[in-house]
């Protein structure tokens, strides 16, 4: 009789014993949830491409066969290929510094002009920085052409050029277009002056950020080269491999904003 009345006393809170296991499951599978956090990948990186000939013309027509993506060295497959227009979220920098002379102003104010209303579609939006030695956010995004125009025709030259900080400074807005497609386009005549930028953490914020950097240069009025060929005020628009390209570095020691030269595929 001992023996059963004790384990009808053992028995008797089973079922309280269950509804702990339960409890203590429960918590356990929530604090399991907290504690760990799963995240999935897949190995399939976007590259943008932008191509040139040596004139700084566009190459239309182009295939996946026509390129070779390599990363650290080894070749990578090429699995999606597309070269349809998309639209696009793009940042104008225009230099204001006291080396834009009228002259160069005057190119750089219809090189935007045609840009805005005879190159982009109307889908596009826009935003519009302009820099000296500091740089400030004239226009806001908008698809009103008209905005960014009166902005351009408003500005006024002075200061040193800060190149470097105005790309830092717009990466951010560019990063909040609509459009997947993001990309700024610096409008100088000369090279970097005064940021506190740094070339090396510039290049790891435009990687970062994947939206693309390009540079068109002012000359200001057109001249006539050594062969006798007429230079245009405005070079064409070529990509900025991250940040710019090389060539002669100024007095700055700073790699220079003019250049030529075209862009294929990152890596």
């Amino acid at each position: 009789m001992t023996d059963l009345r004790r384990i009808r006393f053992m028995r008797a809170p089973s079922s309280l014993i269950i509804a702990a296991l339960m409890a203590a499951t429960a918590a356990a599978g929530a604090q399991s949830q907290e504690g760990f956090r799963f995240r999935s990948g897949v190995d399939l990186v976007n590259v943008t491409a932008t191509v040139t000939d040596d004139d700084g013309r566009f190459v239309p027509g182009l295939r996946r066969e026509d390129f070779t993506v390599y990363e650290d060295g080894k070749l990578q497959d090429v699995s999606h290929f597309s070269n349809d227009r998309v639209p696009v979220s793009l940042g104008l920098l225009l230099d204001t510094s006291g080396s834009m002379s009228a002259e160069k102003m005057a190119a750089a104010r219809s090189a935007i002009d045609r840009l805005i209303y005879e190159l982009l579609d109307k889908d596009d939006e826009l935003f519009l920085v302009e820099f000296a030695t500091n740089a400030r956010l004239t226009q806001g995004w908008t698809t009103d052409r008209r905005l960014i125009s009166r902005g351009v025709r408003e500005v006024s030259a002075a200061g040193g050029t800060a190149i470097y900080d105005a790309v830092a400074t717009a990466i951010p807005t560019a990063q909040a277009g609509t459009h997947r497609k993001k990309a700024l386009l610096v409008i100088s005549d000369g090279n970097d002056t005064n940021s506190t930028t740094s070339v090396g953490v510039l290049r790891q914020q435009i990687r970062e950020s994947d939206v693309l950097v390009y540079a068109l240069g002012i000359d200001g009025s057109g001249r006539r080269t050594g062969n006798g060929v007429n230079r245009p005020p405005v070079r064409v628009p070529f990509p900025v491999p991250l940040p710019f390209p090389g060539g002669r570095r100024p007095d700055s020691g700073r790699p220079p904003i003019g250049g030529g030269g075209g862009g294929g595929p990152a890596s």
